[in-house]
């Protein structure tokens, strides 16, 4: 419950998007980490996740990708943009009880506010979401969802 970082979020400033996601996290003047200046050990970035109180994972190569999986791996609360709602995913996952996602900046920013001073509706979700990983994920049923897309079995 004693977060080193209030907002988390490990990737670079590739897009657009990312560049307004990363001065809307600074002018919120919470406790934040962006950004990746240098190379961590896997370890060191698990530890930053589950140090965090709110990780972000926006869309990167992909709109889900290993990043969501390792935050909801590590218990931790997921943020991401409401693209991930279009998309099927590997886990029924659910907006608003495994996850949480924005539409634009300034939902981003009342969600974040929200969360920050919600600790106990935060822990839940991050419980849920872990839950629902553990229940249904794996990297086995993860490949078989993948071959049956890619070859329409």
């Amino acid at each position: 419950e004693n977060f080193k970082f209030d907002i988390y979020f490990a990737g670079k400033n590739t897009n657009s998007e990312r560049l307004n996601l990363i001065k809307t996290i600074e002018s919120l003047n919470f406790n934040h980490k962006t950004g990746v200046e240098k190379k961590y050990l896997y370890k060191d970035y698990l530890e930053m996740i589950y140090n965090s109180a709110i990780n972000l994972a926006p869309s990167g190569i992909g709109i889900f990708t290993f990043r969501h999986l390792e935050i909801l791996a590590s218990c931790s609360f997921l943020m991401c943009s409401s693209k991930i709602n279009e998309i099927e995913l590997p886990i029924p996952l659910k907006d608003g009880e495994d996850f949480i996602s924005y539409d634009d900046l300034n939902d981003f920013r009342e969600k974040v506010i929200y969360y920050i001073k919600n600790p106990k509706i935060r822990k839940q979700i991050a419980f849920n979401g872990r839950k629902k990983l553990e229940k249904y994920y794996s990297p086995k049923n993860h490949g078989k969802i993948i071959y049956a897309k890619l070859f329409k079995v």
